[in-house]
């Protein structure tokens, strides 16, 4: 065995010191004059281990767990952090958002008001494209003359104002006439209840620079202090068609969900009734052309407004009846949603054999109703109650006899009470206070039916 096998065999004693001084001299020495066992000695030195003692592993297990403490702490603060960067940012879009401003008048405001007198309809176009906008109105009596007062605003926030800014004839749509319940009570006895629901001769529109405006108690200020941008008279909302069609022998379920009269003017236009309760409306205004053995009804439409809102342009086809003698249309069809009976017949009633107006029956300050199922039919209750209890007489010889009860301001909100010779009463609660209701009896021909609040 040569001198540099025995030093390379003792090299990695030699590392780890543990061999004797005479061959630590002797390796030394052959280490001096030998380069392949130096450079042995330098591959065994780079692979270092080190060896810990009990005390010492527990002093980096120690460390590392705080490294991780520390490490996790830091991820929660920045976590929160962020969390609430985000929660500030919303904050502050949401005030700028919705913290609403009156839009100030100005002479460019409102650019034209259209008028739809045949429904008693303004349109207000105007010159900025608000977040919000408000109507309000009352019907007051100036010498002799009954004029209807409506009060508006628009209202923005910062954010608005910047996505908006003016965009130029934007139009805003509000009815100004009474609703299709006529009140048969004297107005001068329920000049409170029925305040806004008197016919009128002249309507004035009013812009106003300010919010919660109460146009009853206030309306001379605010029309001393707002800006005058239309006013007229709508005489020509209720003028009598020279001919309507009604739907033939319509039940009373029939009369609240489907499209109900056609109405013919002298002066080409027509106009259809929208079901009571519908989730569409056809266009306010149509013309009526014979084409073939067809009556063809076509749109009317004079706003971008209108064309967005009924999909439909000008001239375009809305509905199809089939002429089967001079006094009867059939349904065919239509381009939109317009509730018409399938196949069903529409009759002609001229004016002269047209029903009045539906009337309003007051039920506030513990009104009472008892009249037979038809009767009961053809009313709108007016009520400040929040229920309305239901006692009904007679025989009850259909077994799907129902009340239904028909929220106006959505004609959605639909109550239904099952009525049988075991439940001849109940009661419709959680109503609205202040509304108008219609009740529709389906099923109890002959019975009698008495309404309280």
């Amino acid at each position: 065995m040569t001198e540099c096998e025995i030093v390379q065999d003792l090299l990695p004693l030699y590392k780890d010191e543990v061999v004797s001084a005479s061959s630590i001299a002797m390796i030394e020495e052959h280490l001096i004059t030998c380069d392949s066992c130096k450079n042995e000695l330098v591959k065994l030195q780079g692979e270092v281990k080190v060896v810990l003692k009990p005390e010492q592993k527990e002093e980096i297990s120690s460390f590392r767990l705080f490294r991780k403490k520390l490490l996790r702490r830091n991820v929660i603060v920045a976590c929160t952090s962020v969390v609430a960067a985000l929660a500030l940012i919303l904050g502050v879009y949401l005030y700028l958002d919705r913290a609403r401003n009156i839009i100030p008048y100005s002479d460019d405001l409102i650019v034209a008001v259209n008028t739809y007198p045949d429904h008693g309809i303004l349109d207000v176009v105007s010159s900025v494209k608000p977040q919000g906008w408000n109507v309000s109105g009352t019907i007051v009596n100036e010498n002799g003359e009954n004029i209807k007062l409506v009060f508006i605003n628009f209202t923005e926030s910062i954010i608005s104002r910047w996505q908006n800014n003016h965009n130029g004839d934007i139009e805003y749509r509000f009815q100004v006439v009474q609703p299709m319940a006529v009140v048969q009570l004297d107005l001068e006895e329920n000049s409170e209840t029925y305040k806004n629901f008197g016919s009128f001769d002249r309507c004035e529109v009013y812009y106003v620079n300010e919010a919660d405006i109460n146009p009853e108690s206030d309306y001379q200020r605010l029309r001393y202090e707002g800006n005058l941008v239309w006013s007229g008279s709508l005489e020509d909302s209720y003028q009598i068609a020279w001919k309507t069609y009604a739907l033939e022998n319509a039940t009373e379920q029939q009369r609240a969900e489907r499209m109900m009269y056609i109405s013919l003017y002298t002066n080409g236009t027509m106009s259809f009734a929208p079901a009571m309760v519908s989730s569409t409306v056809p266009p306010p205004q149509c013309t009526y052309a014979i084409e073939g053995n067809e009556m063809v009804f076509r749109a009317i439409i004079k706003t971008a407004r209108d064309r967005d809102f009924h999909k439909l342009e000008d001239g375009d086809i809305v509905a199809r009846f089939t002429i089967i003698d001079d006094d009867t249309l059939m349904f065919h069809s239509s381009e939109i949603l317009l509730y018409a009976e399938p196949n069903g017949r529409y009759v002609a009633v001229y004016p002269d054999e047209q029903a009045p107006g539906i009337p309003v029956f007051d039920l506030t300050n513990s009104g009472e109703l008892t009249a037979s199922a038809q009767y009961i039919s053809n009313f709108w209750l007016y009520t400040n109650s929040k229920r309305i209890s239901v006692s009904v007489s007679g025989d009850i010889v259909d077994d799907t006899a129902y009340i239904t009860l028909y929220d106006t301001d959505t004609m959605n909100d639909i109550m239904q009470m099952r009525i049988s010779p075991d439940k001849r009463d109940g009661a419709f609660t959680n109503l609205t206070s202040a509304r108008i209701y219609l009740v529709v009896a389906t099923g109890l021909d002959g019975c009698e039916i008495t309404l309280s609040d």
